[in-house]
């Protein structure tokens, strides 16, 4: 058992429905306070590691799931999926 989930119920790739794609924008996020790695001395890739979550609401409303994506403890976007 982890996380309370039973093993069976973890390997059971039928449990699991595809019902849409979360695309998060961090534009309204300050990046600043995220820290900035390069790969290499002088070439390589730059990025940053961005700490955040993403909360889904399974009970909004019936046929709707809610989204929210949070970066720093603040809401940078949020939207509702339909599901049947």
């Amino acid at each position: 058992m982890t996380n309370g989930l039973s093993a069976d119920y973890l390997d059971c790739a039928t449990c699991i429905d595809f019902v849409g794609k979360v695309a998060i924008d961090f534009g309204g996020a300050d990046l600043s306070t995220f820290k900035k790695v390069r790969t290499g001395k002088f070439f390589g890739s730059k990025y940053q590691e961005i700490s955040f979550h993403v909360e889904i609401n399974f009970g909004a409303k019936s046929g709707l799931l809610g989204v929210r994506a949070l970066c720093e403890g603040v809401v940078t976007g949020a939207a509702e999926m339909v599901f049947d």
